[in-house]
Order: structure tokens, then sequence, then C-alpha cells
């Protein structure tokens, strides 16, 4: 080779300059530009980690429990959000090199600065996420509303143009566009030029990619076979599936001037037995499930609150489920994030696919709420599965992905010959947070108040306006029109499953909503006055035993459910029950005796519980502030303290409510206080009239106390009804 033939050879690089373009080659690689994009969301979101606070409440204390005991926990869930963050990145900055490649190809070279290249996928990396973040927000709004709705000024405006502007189909398909530009644009200028010209394949290329094509399309259609729903022929049934909306009122059910916000209920309510007047006796989640499975009162199974010891739990008593496993049936829950209860007391059920609640979640839950570039991947159903606190986060609760899990779940226990299960969706709970496109469907986008996509958990906050007021109702019926949408894709499945003749179907809630109905506020279990709060659905479909539909008007309980399923399906409990079986109801036959409901006030978290004047209740520190305290050794479970176990039992307001009253048990300081409401007139009750009908308020103070002294070591002194000793019941 001549001098002049190797001096037109590119010089050789020399070691020391070798590893600067080995670097500068791989940091300008897809996948690294995704990671480092990845790595710097990942800081950005630890910078914005605010404080710890529970319903809008905080305290220094609880901050520095969460440093003491769950400190290296913490760290460990940053480190999990960093591999995720990273992942993402990775996916990322692949999906832009394959596409930068196909644009490359189409245009017939590459570029060659290395910053250029790094810039570019950058773009499309940011790009890309940013279009799937636009997205989330529109779908799930609540979720980003407090780093840009709450922040008002230009934040505020933007979040509300992506929500009022765009739907997640007409994002897609801009998306869509987007990206065929982005592929396709060099192409035209080169075409134009001349420069490009098309050459088809060579056959065997054509024939390879073709079988490979159809392998993989053979491959998928196999695995969607193989893992679709069949039909369950081994099920003999009787099986039953109870449905539950927490927090769903009666009246959307089962008044006409609702049929639009639930058609697919009510349709269901008008082919079944459905009990107009059904009661609970506490209108909190926990004891209120406990009245439906066990058939038991909350002052006999124990569970009188929302944070019971874990003593307490384990003595709670027979239930269903349980009855029904030792039978020989496969049982089954499924929840999203009111439903944690299921997890935190063993109830006798197979399967649990529940959230999670204790100190701890709720440390992890604002860990996640801190990487809001994180949530548009993980409020998914399979962004669940990556990150379980997500499910217990109230505003990600979304019907629909609760449908695919009840129905994955159908399928697995529709295998047996016959099975147990609960479905209890969270949506209609507060903050009332439906996604798109529900949270519009009722509302005004002339609406600019703090309640624009859902009512915020705060305990302490102003009270509201009027126009604030019909827009909390009306994001309140977007969640029941969420729901009603996904049980009707569950009572689908049962027919999919060829198992819908087979299934008893019950439909209800734990409890209903006061929704500032006159002097009554807003929530549940806080007082006993108005009827929406502790009335709830009660709908059986019995196609086992062909029982035909129809109303019944006669007051029914929550404790009456136990007994009354057991009987549908033949399977009687043995143990002692305050609640009695309805199928004599179902079958048309005449109430027997005098049917009253008995009610009792749940645990207040606030000094100021809303509907309750503060000359009406016993004080005693707020649920933060002392009240509640941590089982560090249960992971920071929250159970109340044990000093306050006895003042919170004697504080509670009791209620009977039979055909035509409602008496009221009120214990003060200075003494015991009895009001008298006639709820035909007054549905809401908010006229006394115990001084008007003395008789009646005396027969029905008597009445009441006989319950109240039903508690295992109660004692009467005067019209005190006090709990008994502290060790009696936990």
């Amino acid at each position: 080779m001549t001098q002049t033939e190797d001096s037109r050879r590119e010089p050789r690089t020399t070691p020391n300059h070798r590893w600067p373009r080995r670097i500068a080659d791989w940091l300008s690689c897809g996948p690294v530009v995704g990671v480092l994009i990845g790595l710097a969301l990942f800081v950005r979101g630890v910078t914005s980690l605010g404080e710890l606070n529970y319903l809008g409440q905080g305290t220094e204390e609880a901050r520095q429990i969460a440093i003491r005991v769950f400190g290296v926990d913490v760290v460990r869930e940053h480190l999990k959000l960093l591999a995720l963050y990273l992942g993402l990145g990775l996916a990322g900055g692949l999906a832009a090199s394959g596409l930068c490649a196909l644009r490359d190809h189409l245009r017939g070279r590459r570029p060659r600065s290395r910053l250029w290249r790094m810039g570019r996928y950058a773009l499309v990396i940011s790009g890309l996420h940013l279009f799937l973040f636009a997205r989330s927000v529109v779908v799930y709004p609540q979720l980003y509303a407090e780093y840009f709705y709450d922040k008002g000024g230009f934040k505020k405006q933007m979040q509300m143009v992506l929500t009022d502007t765009f739907s997640p189909g007409l994002m897609d398909g801009l998306m869509l566009l987007a990206l065929t530009l982005f592929v396709l644009l060099p192409l035209v200028g080169t075409l134009r030029s001349g420069g490009w010209s098309w050459r088809p394949p060579p056959l065997r290329r054509l024939a390879g990619w073709g079988t490979s094509l159809g392998l993989i399309t053979v491959a998928l259609v196999s695995l969607a076979v193989a893992t679709g729903p069949r039909v369950a022929h081994d099920n003999k049934g009787p099986n039953v599936l109870i449905i539950a909306v927490d927090s769903l009122r009666a009246d959307r059910l089962y008044q006409d001037r609702y049929r639009r916000v639930a058609p697919r209920l009510h349709r269901f309510t008008k082919k079944s037995a459905r009990f107009s007047r059904a009661y609970v006796t506490l209108a909190r989640t926990f004891p209120s499930w406990l009245n439906f499975l066990s058939g038991q009162e909350p002052h006999t199974h124990g569970i009188r609150h929302m944070f019971p010891t874990w003593r307490a739990r384990r003595r709670a008593g027979m239930t269903l489920p349980l009855h029904l496993r030792r039978a020989g049936y496969e049982t089954a829950v499924v929840s999203d994030y009111a439903g944690e209860i299921f997890g935190r007391i063993p109830m006798g059920f197979h399967h649990r696919e529940v959230s999670s609640f204790s100190f701890y979640e709720i440390i992890r839950q604002r860990v996640l709420k801190a990487h809001a570039h994180l949530m548009p991947y993980l409020s998914t159903g399979l962004g669940r599965r990556l990150a379980p606190p997500m499910a217990g986060m109230p505003e990600n609760s979304d019907p629909h992905i609760m449908a695919r899990q009840v129905n994955r779940m159908l399928t697995r226990v529709a295998r047996k010959k016959r099975f147990f299960m609960v479905a209890f969706f969270s949506a209609s709970h507060f903050p009332y947070s439906a996604p798109y496109p529900y949270y519009q469907r009722f509302t005004s986008r002339s609406y600019t108040g703090r309640f624009r996509y859902h009512k915020q958990l705060l305990l302490n906050e102003g009270p509201p306006t009027t126009t604030d007021i019909k827009h909390m109702r009306q994001l309140y019926d977007g969640t029941v029109a969420a729901a009603d949408d996904a049980i009707g894709r569950v009572l689908d499945h049962l027919h999919t499953l060829g198992i819908a003749d087979k299934t008893i179907v019950v439909l209800t809630a734990d409890h209903g909503e006061n929704l500032y109905e006159p002097t009554l506020g807003m929530g549940h279990g806080d007082h006993l006055r108005g009827e929406v709060a502790t009335r709830v659905p009660l709908v059986i479909y019995d196609p086992v035993n062909r029982t035909a539909p129809r109303r019944v008007s006669s007051i029914v309980r929550d404790v009456d459910l136990a007994p009354t399923l057991a009987a549908l399906v033949g399977k009687p409990m043995k143990n002692a029950m305050a609640g009695r079986s309805l199928r004599p109801l179902m079958q048309g036959k005449p109430a027997r005796g005098d049917r009253a409901a008995f009610m009792e006030t749940g645990l207040w978290f606030t000094p100021k519980p809303q509907g309750v004047a503060a000359n009406l209740r016993m004080n005693y520190p707020p649920a933060l502030s002392g009240l509640v305290r941590l089982d560090e050794k249960r992971r920071g479970d929250l159970v109340l303290n044990d000093r306050y176990r006895s003042i919170v039992v004697a504080a509670k307001h009791r209620a009977i409510r039979t055909g035509r009253w409602k008496l009221i048990y009120v214990p003060l300081v200075q003494g015991v206080r009895h009001l008298l409401f006639d709820v035909k007139v007054d549905p809401n009750c908010t006229r006394n009239v115990a001084a008007s009908h003395p008789q009646v308020t005396a027969r029905l103070a008597k009445r009441l106390a006989r319950w109240m002294r039903g508690e295992p070591g109660s004692m009467q002194v005067g019209d005190y009804v006090l709990p008994g000793p502290q060790g009696k019941k936990p």
C-alpha cells in the first residue's frame, strides 16, 4: 500500500480518545437518554415529597413516628420507584429508537451529530410521556388536582382546558397523527427531490416475515382462548354474589327520577325482591360489613368503629363466608380502596383481592402522590399490581378496573361446584372521584369552585356554598353512573360463564350518604337524623328458588342478610343471630311482629362533626390527636387508644326507627336527651316533637334502652346505658 493510499485512510483513534467516543456514542442512544430522563423525573418527585397527612390532618408526632419506625421502608419504597422510573425510561428509549430508526430508514441517512441524536431522542421520549400524562389528566383529573387545579392561576386554567376540550379518543387520534407525521414527513421531501426509490424485498424475506407474523397471531389467539372466560360446566350452584357500592343511597335505585343515573341497576331492581326500607345499624364500612355477614349487631360482635384492635377482630365470631366455606363453598372478596377492612379481619374468605390500610400504607400513598409523573402508568390495572398502594388511593377509584378484577375472580371461582363472593365497589364514597367521562356527565363546566373534580378528603374545612352543594351532588351521581356501567359488565359476565340462573345476586350498600340535606351536612355515621345515611338499597335476585319480583315495604335490617342467604342456599346458620330470614317476605308473606330498626353512631373524627351541634355530643380528642394510636408491631395498624374506648362507646347516639317514628338517644354530661321525630312528615328530622308525644317518647325510649343493654356487661344508671368494663369486650 502506497503512502498516498495510506494517507487517505481515517486516522486511527488513539487510546486517549477512544473511550470518550464510546461514552459519547453510549450517551447518544435512545435507551440511555430514556433512563436519564427517568432519573431526572425521579429526583423531581423526591424533592416534591410534602408533609404527611391523612384526611387533611397531620401532626408532628405522626411525622416523627414515620421517620423513626418507617424510615428504612420509605427509602426502600423510593428505590422501588427509582427502578420503575428507570424501567419506564428504558421502554420509552426503545420506542424512541424504533421510531427514529424508521424515520432514518425512510430518509436514507442518519444524523451524524451525537448531540442532535440525543436531542431528538429526548424530544420523542418527552413527547410520548407528556401525551400519556395529559391523557391521564383527562381520564383521572382527581389524581392531579393538587398539582394543577388547586394551585390556581395558569396551572388551574391548563387542567381545565385539558378536561374541557379533549377526550381520550381525540388525544389518541392526535398522537397517532403526530407520530405518523414524525416518521413520514421526511419521506415527502425525499420523494419531491426524486432521491428515493422503493424496491420490493426478496420473496424469501417476505415468506419469513409472513411466517413469523402468522406464528405470533396464532400464539396470541391461543393465549386469548386459553385465558378467556369459559362456560363453567362444573358449577352446580347455588352460588351467591353480593355486589355492594359504598355510600350508595337508596333513592338512586328506587326513585324513577334517577333512572338516567343508574339505568342498568334500575332494570335489575325491577326483576328482583327489593326492600324499600332497609336500614344499617352503624353507617360506617367496617361495622356494617360485620353486621351483613355475621347477622350480629355491633355490641355483640364488638366492631363498633373503624379502628378496632387486632384482638377485637379475632373475636368477631362466625360469619356467613366462613360458614359456607365449611359447607364446601369457594369464598372470595374483591374490592378497591374502601374494602381494606376485608384484609384487616378474618372472615373466612379463600381469596382476597383488596387494598390495605395502615399508617405505613398512608406513607406509601403519600410517597406515590409525590411522584406525579408515575401516575399515568400506575393508575391502570397493571399499575396497581406494580404499586399496590394505588388500589388504596381514593382518587384512583375506577369501577371499570374493579369490574375486570371481579370478572377475573368470577371466572376463577366459577370452576368450583359453588361459590360465595363479595364485590365491593368504592366509587360512590367521597371524594366522589369518577373517571372520564362520568365526572362530566351531570356537572356544569361553568363551575370553577374548589370541588370541580372531586370532594377532597378534608376533615376541617369551611361550609360549602349552594353552588358547591349542587356540584357535589352531580359529582356523586357521576360516580353512581360509573358504578352502574361497571356492575352491568359483571352481570353480563355471569351470563358469559353460563351461571346466571344458578347465582343469587344481592345488590346493596354498606350505608347511604348525606348530601347536605337541610341540617344534615355531608357524609355518614356522625349522627342519626334523616333517612339517607342509614337507609340502603337491598335488592335480592333469586333465580335458584324462582322468587317472583316484588317490592317489600316492611322495615328490615342489615343483620337480616346473613340468615336470609343461608336459608336461600339451604345451609342455615345454627348460631344465634339478631337478624331474621327475609325469605318469607320475599315470598309475599306478611311481616311477623312489630319490626323496628336500631342504630348507633360511629366514631367522631373531628371536634366539629358535620350535622352534630356542639351541645349534642360528648367531647373526646380528634382521630389524629390521641384518639387513635399506632400499633407498631403490625406495620402501623391504626387502632383506638384503649383509654378512650369507654367514652367513645358511652358517647354514641342510638336510635330506634319504627313505621312512623324515630327516637334518638343523646347522652350528654348534663343528662340524657331523647329526640323524637315524625319521619312520615319530617324525613330529615328537623323538628323534635318529644314534648308533644310524651307517651310515644317513653315507650320507644324503654324499647331502645332494652336493646342497648344487650351489650355484654352494660349497665343502666337512670337514663344512661353505660358500656361494660374495659376488659369485657375489646
